[in-house]
């Protein structure tokens, strides 16, 4: 039940921590020679706000809705590597466009001896490099992928007959060992408190 909890939490840490990272600096662009911080934009942003989601979920719905999490980390992992392509991309779209139409502008800009206006330029934007936003989110990713390997069923195993149970056995299948190291009601399967003599679930004396 403790370690229930703690993944719980640490579900609710890495939904918390990925949902923040999203509105992080991911990129500084180069536009009118300022560099502009920026964070998640399309895809990627989504698909890690919906990946968050998951973890909220698993966070809130217990171990139940773990299957949650695995299938949303997959397009999040995706969009978060394929964003630098992307936005370079985005300002090669978008941008280039807008500076053709102001050579007329820096053409008169230049004949009166005047600073051209210069919204894109390749060079920079061919170099365009994730800032801290983006690692963060890759990180939480990687810890997200981490936690799903330890959020698992809980196989009971028997110390006595080497024998695996099924995740919320209490005693072995095989040998009737309990698995708990606890006192273990062999009535109801509750767990007792080291010290009952009585079961506090159904009020059957314990061994």
């Amino acid at each position: 039940m403790r370690f229930r909890l703690v993944l719980s939490l640490l579900a609710a840490f890495l939904g918390t921590a990925l949902a923040v990272s999203v509105f992080l600096p991911w990129f500084h662009l180069p536009i009118l020679g300022l560099s502009i911080p920026t964070p998640a934009w399309g895809k990627a942003g989504v698909a890690c706000l919906a990946a968050a989601s998951t973890l909220f979920l698993r966070a809130l719905g217990g171990s139940a809705l773990r299957w949650l999490v695995r299938p949303a980390l997959i397009p999040a992992a995706y969009f978060w590597w394929t964003s630098l392509e992307q936005m370079q991309a985005w300002g090669a779209r978008s941008l280039a466009p807008a500076q053709l139409k102001l050579a007329t502008v820096n053409q008169g800009l230049g004949s009166l001896g005047g600073e051209p206006i210069t919204i894109y330029e390749p060079a920079l934007w061919r170099g365009l490099e994730p800032s801290y936003g983006w690692q963060v989110a890759g990180a939480i990713l990687v810890l997200s992928a981490l936690f799903t390997l330890f959020d698992g069923p809980r196989m009971p195993h028997c110390g006595s007959c080497n024998k695996r149970g099924r995740e919320g056995d209490s005693f072995c299948f095989q040998c009737g060992q309990a698995f708990s190291e606890q006192p273990v009601c062999s009535n109801c399967g509750q767990t007792a408190i080291e010290g009952d003599a009585f079961c506090r679930h159904c009020a059957k004396p314990l061994p």
